[in-house]
């Protein structure tokens, strides 16, 4: 699973960063190799042993994330912290083909997004 800390930056950098993470995680998008993940993008899946600049990998922890969805399934987590980012990061995932849902937090907003 990608998590994408993108609080405090305004569009289009989260999209952007979605974008590029899941170019190179290969979770939905196809991996052609031209893309860092950059800052704030953490992988938490296994086998993610050089990610980019300013990624880290957490093993395969994501079992315990308390998200109600089956960890195998689940392809990214994004937190935003204004409406526009929000919805931009939505619809970008919703195009894509993932099922998302949206918890918000006292206008911070965590997107979890899953695959088909």
């Amino acid at each position: 699973m990608i998590e994408i800390d993108a609080r405090g930056l305004s569009c289009p950098e989260p999209v952007l960063m979605v974008r590029n993470a899941l170019k190179e995680s290969s979770a939905g998008l196809g991996n052609n190799g031209d893309y860092s993940m950059g800052r704030g993008v953490k992988s938490m899946g296994s086998g993610a042993d050089s990610v980019g600049s300013g990624a880290k990998s957490m093993g395969s922890a994501a079992d315990s994330m308390g998200s109600g969805v089956n960890s195998d399934d689940m392809c990214c987590r994004v937190f935003v912290d204004n409406a526009a980012s929000k919805e931009n990061v939505l619809r970008f995932l919703e195009n894509k083909g993932f099922c998302v849902s949206v918890e918000d937090n006292a206008g911070e907003y965590k997107l979890e997004a899953v695959k088909g």
